[in-house]
Formats: structure tokens, sequence, C-alpha cells
């Protein structure tokens, strides 16, 4: 029954992760630069301009990651029903975040290439 708590908590981060990313990929062009969504880096924010191409960029990346994060929350509680052992279940669920973490990465680096070549007014 540890295993249960266990994938709960890796789930709930995971799904939580999920919904952010899937959120940022659909609206964080339309957020305009602020100080606390979306991705923030010094090109990102240098204009309204590189806001917008660099949120463009990471999208995509920023949706598969929210893909695999709840695939990853899914399949967390799935191993925690059908197998039962708190270390198979934290290594599922460490796994999911890992491969979330490279699309974060891969969005990040997009949004960063895209908002340094965006044309500035």
């Amino acid at each position: 029954m540890e295993s249960m708590g266990v994938g709960i908590s890796l789930s709930l981060g995971l799904f939580l992760l999920s919904a952010m990313m899937v959120y940022i990929a659909q609206s964080g062009e339309h957020l305009g630069v602020n100080g606390a969504i979306g991705i923030r880096t010094g090109a990102t924010k240098a204009s309204p301009e590189a806001w917008v191409a660099g949120h463009r960029a990471a999208a995509a990346w920023l949706k598969a990651g929210g893909w695999v994060a709840g695939s990853g929350a899914v399949l967390t509680i799935t191993v925690g029903v059908v197998v039962d052992s708190a270390d198979s279940v934290g290594l599922v669920g460490v796994a999911g975040y890992v491969a979330s973490l490279y699309c974060l990465i891969a969005a990040t680096r997009s949004a960063n290439r895209a908002a340094r070549s965006a044309p500035t007014t």
C-alpha cells in the first residue's frame, strides 16, 4: 500500500506539470511579458516581439512535454496499482519527470533561439 502513496504524490505533481506546460503552450504568447508565467529568459523578455516569437517556437515542445508528463502520471498510478512496489512506482515517476524536463529544456532552447531572431520595433 505504500506504493499508492508514492504513486499519488508523484502523479499529482506530473499532472500539474502537464497542465502548466499545455497552458503555456496554448496561451504563452498571449500572456505578454510578465513576472509570473511563461518562458522567462533574458531573450524572451527582451521585447514583446521576442516573447511572442519565443513562445510560438516553444509551443510544440511544451505540448509534447504536457503529454509526456500526463502519460507519466497515468503510468505511475497504473504501476502502483498493478505492481504494488514503491521502488517501481518511484522509478516510473522519476522517469516521467526526467522526460518532461528534457522537453522543457528543448522548449527553452527553441524559445531563446527564436526570441533572439525576432524583429524588434
